[in-house]
């Protein structure tokens, strides 16, 4: 999917120039979409594209005063759930 190789971009943005501090997968959703996975230790993005409209989520932690941040879940099943809630076949043209 070319679309994804501009969401690279976005991942630089977000780690100060810096890609390795993301792991990045693709991944097949529940519904058959292939999205563009990407997370490091305080950020998840999600990244999916059909017929040329695409979606873009951030998944961060905002914690509340007082409460301690312990970053997001390291596990790759997680954001793999977080994308999983999303319809993609919305994303089609009408």
């Amino acid at each position: 999917m070319p679309v994804f190789q501009a969401f690279l971009g976005i991942i630089k943005l977000f780690s100060r120039n810096n890609i390795s501090f993301f792991t990045q997968w693709n991944y097949a959703t529940k519904d058959g979409y292939t999205a563009l996975l990407a997370m490091n230790d305080t950020t998840g993005l999600i990244f999916a594209e059909n017929e040329g409209r695409f979606i873009s989520v951030i998944v961060e932690e905002v914690p509340e005063p007082g409460i301690i941040f312990t970053g997001l879940p390291r596990e790759k099943h997680f954001l793999e759930q977080v994308c999983d809630c999303f319809m993609y076949a919305d994303l089609k043209k009408e």
